[in-house]
């Protein structure tokens, strides 16, 4: 009796996954030429790691590629080799490369949550442990399924190995996303412009790893339920380019945000202008209010009123590791930024 195999849960499920990667990987290729345009000037550790992640996520893409090509053009008709379940190499080849841009994004979080954290290594150091097993699982994973050249063998010897890795991906996801939010959250301190901007990161925060960490954790669950189909590896396609776009979006919102916690104007009661001044620096904010005069008929005495205002934020720039934090974590940087004072003339 010939071998019967499901070509829609297998074959049909690996060529989709390829498809919805190659069009993520759009996307990652518009933000990366996005970020060099915003941020020409910015830090050499970034720009790196961009172009880093970039050529990672290029190569991811014709891995997977390749990989289609096996499985419906080179192995075309071998029923035999997909009732098997035939790895290419390329497969294992990716399952590398997914890891690699993991563990960027994950030490990129990690760095921000380390500032936000006023470097608490207590919660960073474990973390950052974890998030280099991930690879270290991922290696060992790839490594074995070339050697043992089919998905059934492997499952039968060392399928914990793949499913650990998955596992250590969403709790870093999980870690760095409650971390930051509640970091973010004790950096609240009143003043309504940068509490905004910090509700708007934390939101944003919270969907970022939302998505990551549920692309992982479906194509774990679809891996310990149904081994018998590619529906998983489908899904694995798409994490590295999930991760690839969470890193490239968040370097890219930075200017949207830093212009939100700083508006050119603001009005109150009374029609008081406040001049688009403000001044950028790596770790200080400064607005500087303007003086207007109100005259009253029945009175031509001058009242001079003179305001201070001491305001707590800390405003990124182009080469700054984090924004809407609160007060710097830096141990060199002010917290304290007083406004000039403002006379008032009625």
């Amino acid at each position: 009796m010939p071998a019967i195999i499901n070509v829609s849960s297998t074959l049909g499920a690996v060529l989709v996954g390829c498809f919805v990667a190659i069009a993520l990987s759009g996307v990652v290729g518009f933000q990366a030429c996005i970020y060099f345009r915003l941020y020409p000037n910015d830090r050499p550790l970034y720009k790196t790691m961009v172009a880093a992640v970039w050529i990672l996520d290029f190569a991811h893409t014709c891995v997977i590629c390749s990989s289609i090509w096996e499985y419906l053009i080179a192995n075309f008709g071998n029923v035999e080799a997909h009732v098997r379940g035939d790895v290419p190499i390329t497969v294992a080849i990716s399952i590398i490369i997914t890891s690699f841009v993991t563990v960027i994004t994950h030490l990129f979080f990690l760095r921000r949550l380390l500032h936000l954290s006023n470097f608490n290594w207590f919660i960073i150091g474990p973390t950052v442990v974890l998030a280099i097993a991930r690879v270290v699982s991922a290696i060992v994973t790839s490594v074995f399924l070339i050697q043992l050249k089919t998905f059934p063998a492997f499952t039968a010897k060392y399928s914990y190995m793949f499913t650990l890795g998955l596992a250590i991906s969403s709790v870093v996801d999980v870690v760095i996303t409650f971390g930051m939010c509640f970091y973010l959250q004790e950096s609240r301190r009143g003043f309504g412009t940068m509490d905004e901007v910090i509700d708007s990161i934390i939101v944003y925060t919270i969907n970022n790893g939302t998505l990551t960490c549920l692309s992982t954790i479906v194509s774990m669950i679809f891996w310990l339920t149904m081994r018998k189909n590619l529906v998983f590896m489908a899904l694995h396609f798409v994490i590295a380019k999930m991760y690839a776009n969470s890193l490239f979006a968040t370097l890219n919102m930075r200017r949207k945000f830093r212009g939100r916690a700083v508006p050119p104007k603001e009005t109150a009661n009374l029609p008081v202008l406040f001049p688009d001044s403000f001044n950028r620096s790596s770790r200080t904010g400064q607005n500087n209010v303007g003086s207007i005069n109100m005259d009253d008929e029945t009175d031509t005495k001058g009242l001079h009123i003179t305001i201070e205002k001491t305001v707590l934020y800390d405003v990124d720039d182009d080469r700054g590791s984090g924004m809407g934090s609160g007060p710097s974590s830096h141990p060199n940087s002010p917290a304290i930024f007083p406004l000039k004072p403002t006379n008032l003339q009625v």
